[in-house]
């Protein structure tokens, strides 16, 4: 029986979609361009001609289509394929499809449309992901319990697209310094409400349309930046944090600005309050192959912020593009 209202069942897709103009097979091609440089996420845009979706556009098409750029349309250059999904899927099937990789991530959107092909709207895909990654129990090997962040598979995944996406972006693998003391003498329950606090803050400094943060394991974090002012994002984390790490401590390691404490060896060691050690890799197209690569280096940089006093931002100089923007290569 139909509601009255017209009120859609609750956890159905049509629930995620978002404000979207789609392309039309007559759009010029600076409002294509225009359209992808606010759509940072999305490496596809849907087309849409007298309501009814008629295929999709990659980025690339822009500049590998034949022929001269004057004749260039979208038209043309559109391909008939488009990651389509019903209005009404349950968000509970629209993620399963996605875990068992029947919808693909590549576009950054799913189209939603009415049974007889009607354009009703987009989900951008990593609302989707943050949707499962919350409410949906079989999903949870894709995100880390404790933080509900998108775990190691959406993360390497979205690295993935970007890569296939030719275009640059930035990794960067955070790390909590002195934890373990933290841990040790206080509990796995407080240390629990600081990796809580961090990822709080992590997604307090980026921009929900544009960047991703994953909880890939204890106190790991992974950001990947599209915005391009990734780097004064770090800076204003590692600064927050420096404010706010010292509530966490009792008063007496608040008065030693830290902990004394002895080790599993038997030694007396102090450890200041924690703080956070930031990796960063310049990710440029051509460089790297995989998102084994880019985890792995990114890896090896934050080991190298660790290796400082206190909160570090280290940037790998091997992906270094332009010094002069983006900061120098080790800041603390």
């Amino acid at each position: 029986m139909q509601n009255k209202n017209n009120i859609l069942a609750p956890g159905v897709i049509d629930e995620l979609i978002a404000p979207c103009q789609p392309l039309s097979p007559d759009s010029s091609r600076d409002e294509v361009i225009s359209r992808f440089s606010r759509l940072r996420e999305n490496a596809a845009l849907p087309v849409v001609a007298n309501g009814k979706l008629v295929g999709s556009l990659h980025w690339t098409a822009l500049h590998s289509t034949p022929g001269p750029q004057a004749e260039w349309s979208v038209g043309k250059a559109m391909q008939p394929q488009c990651p389509v999904i019903l209005s009404g899927t349950r968000l509970i099937e629209a993620s399963r499809l996605i875990s068992e990789r029947k919808l693909s991530l590549e576009a950054g959107y799913l189209a939603v449309v009415s049974r007889d092909g009607a354009w009703l709207g987009m989900v951008r895909t990593n609302d989707l992901l943050h949707w499962a990654s919350r409410f949906w129990p079989g999903y949870q090997r894709y995100n880390h319990p404790l933080s509900q962040l998108p775990g190691s598979v959406p993360v390497h995944e979205t690295i993935d697209r970007l890569l296939r996406r030719d275009k640059l972006f930035v990794v960067v693998h955070c790390d909590i310094n002195h934890f373990k003391c933290f841990n040790d003498t206080y509990g796995y329950a407080r240390g629990d409400e600081v990796i809580l606090f961090v990822a709080s803050l992590l997604q307090s400094h980026i921009d929900r349309e544009a960047d991703m943060i994953g909880h890939i394991r204890g106190d790991d974090f992974v950001i990947v930046f599209q915005s391009p002012d990734w780097f004064d994002r770090c800076e204003a984390i590692e600064r927050d944090c420096a404010l706010r790490a010292p509530t966490f401590y009792a008063a007496m390691h608040r008065a030693e600005n830290g902990i004394t404490a002895i080790d599993r060896q038997g030694r007396k060691r102090f450890s200041p309050f924690f703080s956070l050690s930031l990796g960063v890799i310049q990710v440029e197209p051509g460089k790297f192959r995989s998102h084994h690569e880019i985890i792995a280096a990114a890896a090896e940089v934050k080991q190298r912020a660790k290796s400082t006093l206190g909160g570090a931002i280290y940037i790998d100089e091997r992906s270094y593009s332009n010094p002069d923007a983006s900061g120098p290569a080790l800041r603390n």
